[in-house]
């Protein structure tokens, strides 16, 4: 008997199960190689970080990022999907406060012309990703038509760096600009001066005397990607508790040993031996003297997912959204407790309201100054109103007005019959006259008054007011 047997069987046995522990840590390898990632991510190394305005290259850098981040990231396109959503809704119209109804018509005509729908989602849409945004007008003289053009951020340069990004401002006001300059694709050379009352610059979150604006996902940028790199390693973690090393331990001689560890060798590509991996729902038939060990990482990690909704959490606090809007999870809140008057979320919505409904009303002006110039308007017309103290309509000659109302959605449910009782209350109290109550119900008072004494007339069999009298009369032959 040789008496070195087993220990040639130990050794080579300890020798198999190496190689299936490198074997294992090869696919654990090549499971980990997903948290690998190249791509250059937000850094702060912007070279004036502590002044309010940036360099002309980072403000590209900035923006550039945040484009890319909007593009491929999920969370950071629900930010700005989301402030779309909620500031304009499906559609904000704009209804003009003069009482010629041809100035409503021109404004109608041209909305449809111009896809006024579409452009106020992406006028909002460009401000929060790009953090400004140029809309440029243009007029036909001889019809008095306009039409618009988003022009984007890097084609506003000035190529001689002489005036800076790309702005004339006058000298002792930066806040009041004279010219942007437009430039080549290649930003090598300029193509135009575009005087300052073409353009319309809407910039966020910067002061007035800065003078291009910064993306809502700069102080969230570098918070976005780690949270990509936690989701990455995530799955590389689920990955790696799948990889499942296999020993087989064989009783018997050194021999029998090697020769079961040969019949179970392959080759691969390269032309290397590999021990060949069971496939799913592989059947093993063992001999009473082979064993089988199953080996797997002792991984816990089940308290990581606190991480991932702390990074969430900072995103949405950055953005000033409710985490739901961001994660897409409402298992933390619900619609009571988010959507009301005091959310912080509602508030934000609101601010941003008041901001853009300031860039809107500069976009009617556009239209209706553009009809009047071209004499499709008229510029002093004939209009009826209604005297508070006599409360008799008079006419007077007056200017077509260039004040609209601009409807931004509503962001809180109203309960118009809590609303209603309250008004009534207060108007048994003596505390707001009825003219109020119907401005704040979004009822025109005069106007309501005129149609409830028609109808009261009406149902009484007298004479109704000469003045609806008239204005049904004009109906009629409209319809006709």
């Amino acid at each position: 008997m040789n008496i070195f047997a087993p220990i040639k069987a130990f050794l080579a046995r300890k020798e198999y199960e190496a190689e299936q522990f490198g074997l294992a840590g090869r696919y654990l390898r090549e499971s980990s190689n997903i948290v690998v990632d190249n791509e250059v991510g937000w850094t702060a190394s912007l070279s004036n970080l502590e002044n309010k305005q940036l360099e002309e290259s980072d403000q590209d850098t900035l923006r550039q990022q945040a484009i890319e981040f909007y593009y491929r990231r999920p969370h950071a396109r629900a930010i700005i999907h989301t402030f779309c959503k909620f500031v304009v809704g499906r559609n904000t119209p704009i209804i003009a406060n003069d009482e010629n109804l041809a100035v409503q018509e021109w404004w109608d005509a041209y909305a449809r012309r111009d896809k006024f729908v579409l452009r106020q989602k992406e006028f909002v849409r460009r401000a929060f990703r790009d953090g400004e945004v140029f809309l440029r007008r243009f007029i036909n003289t001889s019809t008095g038509e306009v039409s618009t053009r988003f022009i984007d951020p890097n084609r506003i340069e000035d190529p001689t760096k002489q005036v800076s990004h790309g702005i004339e401002t006058l000298p002792d006001d930066v806040e009041t600009p004279v010219a942007y300059y437009y430039v080549s694709a290649d930003g090598t050379k300029l193509q135009e001066k575009i005087p300052a009352e073409e353009i319309i610059h809407a910039k966020l979150f910067v002061d007035g005397n800065v003078k291009r604006g910064r993306s809502i996902l700069e102080i969230v940028l570098p918070l976005l990607r780690k949270y990509d790199e936690w989701l990455n390693d995530r799955i590389a973690l689920n990955k790696v508790r799948t990889a499942v090393a296999i020993i087989r331990k064989v009783t018997g001689t050194p021999s029998q040993v090697t020769a079961i560890a040969d019949a179970n060798k392959t080759s691969n590509a390269a032309g290397q031996d590999v021990h060949r991996m069971l496939r799913p729902g592989t059947v093993i038939t063992a001999s009473s003297n082979t064993e089988f060990e199953y080996l797997s990482p002792n991984l816990d990690a089940a308290d990581v997912q606190h991480d991932g909704r702390a990074i969430l959490l900072a995103i949405a606090s950055g953005a000033g959204l409710a985490e739901y809007m961001v994660s897409a999870d409402a298992s933390n809140a619900n619609y009571s407790s988010t959507m009301i008057a005091e959310s912080p979320a509602v508030r934000e919505f609101q601010d941003w309201q008041e901001v853009f409904r300031f860039y809107f009303e500069i976009w009617y002006r556009w239209v209706i100054e553009a009809g009047i110039a071209s004499g499709k308007l008229p510029k002093r017309s004939q209009r009826t109103v209604h005297n508070a103290d006599t409360k008799k309509t008079d006419t007077v000659d007056s200017d077509t007005s260039l004040e609209c109302n601009v409807k931004f959605p509503p962001l809180v449910h109203r309960n118009l019959e809590q609303e209603t009782k309250a008004f009534v209350l207060q108007l048994q109290a003596g505390l707001v006259s009825r003219e109020t109550i119907a401005g704040a119900l979004g009822y025109d008072f005069w106007q309501e008054e005129d149609r409830l004494e028609y109808e009261n007339s009406q149902l009484a069999g007298t004479t109704p007011p000469a003045i609806m009298a008239q204005d049904k009369a004009d109906e009629s032959k409209e319809e006709v």
